[in-house]
């Protein structure tokens, strides 16, 4: 937006720990868009090509929002799928938040999760928006959105080799490198596009966009002076309300007649502020020029409310979920945008069938559910066909067998092209935790062991069906520890509408461990559902009694009942390990004595296993830890930071976590992407202090933000899973 964007920062959307950078997973192609037509894209002369074959290229769309509170719950998959299959769009624009300046380009403002403020967050909805540009075959403009690059040029230049790295060999970026300079200077600003896109070039050959002086309206300022980059175009801004088309025409078509290509990466229908009525006779001369000089275009922006420009009606909702998105209405300017769009819209299928299509191996393009299984009397028996991807869809003596969700072009022996495309349903839900159960008939969720079946003491019971109706099957890889059988529930523990009903049940019989699979049949409406997760029958854990602590003691004290000699249930002989504090402090029949000088003491407690319990400190994957505690004596200036006692600690891995709590009680897990959208239903266990393994099996492929709550402390922590 040309002379003011608003702001608001209503919504903290998570606080972000420390990760370690993932490589970006490339998914599927899930339809045919502009990009299969024409790849990654560059300039000849005034005109924007495709690289790969000089075709010139003419995009619509839509620009995000600001990417601040407001505006990153809309930067998500379904927004994206509705800008395609609804709106008809060929690009996005993805309106990164760098920090806030006002109108002017004055004090800036950071915010909350600003790229300033939160790098983390803006990264991880960047690789959510080009993953969705890649499954919906469309392009996605990278915008660096501020009024002030010269001043962020270091940062910029990071980012840029960052990105231009990660995502190197993808045709559907675009490179916005500046977005509205305000009173810079045309040098100023060329020396920071260069040194910006020359880092980008290292990686990237693909288009890139320089915002132009005063709110990007005067490209014509490069005419005699262009950027020394190649595939290089100048980027012009209007608000149809404010500016008209004779007044900026000129600047266009001085700038075209030099041989410059020009990008309109950012307009609307409204004033320039994004309020005030839309002129639809304005944007009518607008948008009959665009298309005339075939200059792509975004229009902002894609959100509910807050401005005149939003296009959605709808202030206090935010509009991001498939069913709010099916449901919503358009703004003035939204309704305006919408008809632009869809009105223009190409079928990109004919586009890349063109010139291929005649010939009796040809069939009329088809979009089936992935679940569909096979399909008959579309392609022609008497033909042989070579699929493109033939882990989503074949064709042997004309059945077409469709295996997953995605695109496959098939090639007939006739050189025809024909076009399956099969879209993505949606998984299955089966609740399975990974039990971890105890010979007192404890587990590690919270449920105690039971009698279901009516025939035997140590039982869980599971449903026969997943979430959405379709039956389970289950297996034990060593049913000598847990077996399985079905059952009617029908003891005393089955109450209300579960008794007489038939279960599933688990029997839990030796000590040992297990791999528990489970499976459920697709549907018309949802995919197989597949998956096996580890279970132990476990011995007992010992405890000690909470005289046992983290604790500050002044020095020469003496701490009664502090070290007892034996585990609190079991009776099996504790020591303890004094480390380096030895010299610091000792034991005493049961007594803690402190020595006279201030120093941290680190006290691990063993007691080794018996026939019913494990070794002290034990953890899920079968390692004997101990306990350690910390005292502090006198003042405690020694005391390290990593000596610091802290309620829980964590560490990833693959399929799950690795939590270590220093109390027991109830612990929450909630799973957010990155709009803070819970994904999953939460989990709430109840766990003994200690190590623990939390299984995560349940959650598919992605990044999430993992949030942990134990009574009032809470942390929260990025996960990818492959």
């Amino acid at each position: 937006m040309i002379l003011s964007k608003k702001f608001f920062f209503p919504i903290l959307i998570l606080a972000i720990g420390s990760f370690a950078q993932t490589a970006f997973v490339k998914p599927e192609k899930m339809r045919i868009g502009p990009v299969s037509q024409y790849g990654a894209l560059g300039t000849n002369g005034n005109k924007i090509v495709s690289i790969a074959s000089g075709k010139q290229v003419m995009l619509r769309g839509m620009s995000m929002f600001w990417s601040d509170n407001t505006g990153i719950p809309y930067y998500n998959d379904d927004v994206m799928e509705y800008a395609v299959s609804t709106l008809k769009t060929d690009v996005i624009r993805h309106a990164m938040m760098i920090r806030y300046y006002d109108s002017d380009g004055g004090t800036s403002n950071e915010g909350t999760v600003s790229y300033y403020k939160d790098p983390a967050t803006q990264k991880n909805a960047l690789d959510q928006m080009v993953k969705a540009a890649i499954e919906n075959d469309i392009y996605l403009i990278v915008d660096w959105h501020t009024h002030r690059g010269e001043y962020e040029q270091t940062e910029a230049k990071a980012f840029f080799t960052y990105a231009a790295e990660r995502y190197r060999d993808i045709p559907n970026i675009i490179w916005e490198v500046y977005n509205e300079p305000v009173y810079t200077g045309w040098n100023t600003i060329k020396s920071y596009a260069e040194d910006v896109i020359g880092a980008i070039r290292t990686y990237s050959p693909n288009l890139a966009l320089v915002g132009t002086s005063n709110w990007s309206q005067n490209p014509q300022h490069a005419v005699g002076n262009p950027v020394t980059k190649t595939n290089v175009a100048y980027v012009l801004h209007f608000y149809a309300a404010s500016h008209s088309l004779n007044q900026f025409q000129g600047n266009i078509d001085q700038t075209l007649n030099a041989g410059l290509a020009v990008f309109i990466s950012e307009w609307g229908t409204t004033n320039a502020n994004g309020d005030g009525a839309p002129s639809a006779s304005a944007t009518s001369a607008w948008t009959n020029y665009m298309d005339s000089k075939q200059i792509s275009n975004c229009n902002w922006s894609l959100r509910g409310g807050g401005e005149q420009s939003a296009f959605f009606q709808d202030a206090n909702t935010i509009i991001n979920t498939k069913p709010r998105l099916d449901t919503a209405k358009t703004s003035a300017s939204g309704t305006i945008a919408k008809a632009y769009l869809t009105g223009k819209g190409r079928n990109w299928i004919d586009s890349l069938t063109y010139g291929k299509t005649s010939g009796q191996c040809r069939f009329a393009a088809i979009t089936e559910k992935e679940t569909i299984g096979t399909i008959t009397g579309k392609a022609n028996a008497g033909c042989t066909y070579t699929s493109s991807n033939e882990a989503v869809a074949t064709i042997s003596g004309g059945v077409i067998t469709i295996k997953k969700a995605g695109v496959a072009v098939m090639t007939g022996n006739d050189g025809t092209l024909s076009v399956v495309t099969a879209t993505r349903m949606p998984a299955q839900t089966f609740t399975l935790r990974a039990y971890h159960c105890r010979l007192n008939k404890t587990c590690n969720v919270g449920d105690a062991l039971k009698n279901y079946s009516g025939s035997y003491d140590l039982e869980q019971k599971l449903n026969v069906t997943t979430l959405e109706g379709q039956s389970i099957s289950i297996t034990s890889s060593n049913p000598s520890v847990i077996s399985v059988t079905k059952a009617t529930c029908n003891s005393t523990n089955c109450i209300g509408t579960n008794k007489g009903t038939s279960i599933w049940v688990l029997r839990f019989n030796t000590l040992g461990e297990t791999q528990i699979h489970i499976t459920a049949p697709g549907s018309n409406n949802y995919k197989a559902f597949d998956t096996t997760v580890t279970m132990k029958y476990r011995k007992n854990i010992q405890r000690l009694a909470s005289s046992f602590k983290n604790i500050t003691v002044q020095p020469g004290s003496i701490t009664p009942d502090m070290l007892p000699d034996t585990s609190y249930y079991e009776g099996a002989q504790v020591t303890y390990d004094f480390g380096e504090g030895a010299s610091f402090a000792h034991k005493e029949g049961t007594s803690l004595v402190a020595g006279m000088q201030d120093y941290t003491v680190n006290i691990t407690a063993h007691a080794q296993e018996t026939e019913t319990y494990e070794a002290l400190g034990t953890d899920d994957f079968g390692n004997i830890l101990g306990i350690t505690r910390t005292v502090t004596i006198g003042a405690g200036s020694s005391i390290k930071v990593s000596q610091v006692r802290v309620p829980f600690q964590w560490s990833m891995a693959p399929e799950g976590i690795n939590l270590h709590l220093e109390r027991s009680g109830a612990v929450t897990l909630r799973f957010l992407d990155a709009s803070g959208r819970e994904v999953t239903p939460k989990m709430v266990e109840n766990f003994d202090a200690g190590n623990h393994w939390v299984s995560l099996s349940h959650l598919s492929s992605g990044n999430y933000f993992i949030q942990i709550r134990q009574g009032s402390s809470s942390g929260t922590f990025r996960w990818f899973k492959k």
